[in-house]
């Protein structure tokens, strides 16, 4: 019925998982109704994430834009992320094994609709994240558009948000 949040099957799958990749550029690509995270980078360094248009419904949970996971020296510019959970979350999950830290990420020019966090760092804190820029994005529906989570063992410093544009609607 109208007005009830979807409920997720048991198994869901990430549509984009990289791992450990590195030099990579992905660029001018849509991807839509995602089941659970969009794109999900562990432990990549220097990358591009460029123009990449995300359609997810807002109302599935779990489904967020792009994840970048212990990932270094990234840039994620103009991008459009409509999804029903975090947008963009830097995180540093859990791992088996150690992949280091988060640092040294920009985002910027992009423009989200959310139920959730537009520009996330953490709940996921097993490492540092640090120097992290966020500067010129617009956020135009969302619960939080700027958010920081500090569970776990982690620290998070060097954050900078810039020129953000946000409606908390929910």
């Amino acid at each position: 019925p109208v007005g009830e949040w979807w409920k997720p099957k048991r198994w869901r799958p990430r549509v984009i998982a990289l791992t450990e990749c590195r030099g990579i550029e992905i660029r001018d690509i849509s991807i839509q109704q995602a089941p659970s995270w969009t794109l999900h980078l562990l432990g990549c360094e220097h990358v591009l994430i460029d123009g990449v248009n995300i359609q997810n419904q807002l109302d599935v949970p779990n489904c967020d834009g792009i994840d970048p996971d212990h990932c270094r020296d990234v840039i994620i510019s103009n991008c459009r992320i409509v999804c029903g959970d975090d947008a963009i979350a830097i995180k540093t999950t859990r791992q088996a094994r150690d992949y280091g830290p988060c640092a040294n990420i920009t985002v910027k020019d992009c423009n989200i609709e959310t139920q959730d966090s537009g520009l996330k760092i953490g709940t996921e804190t097993t490492r540092d994240i640090h120097d992290i820029t966020f500067i010129r994005c617009v956020v135009r529906r969302s619960g939080r558009a700027a958010c920081i989570q500090l569970r776990d063992e982690g620290n998070i410093y060097g954050i900078t948000f810039q020129d953000i544009q946000f409606k908390a609607q929910y």
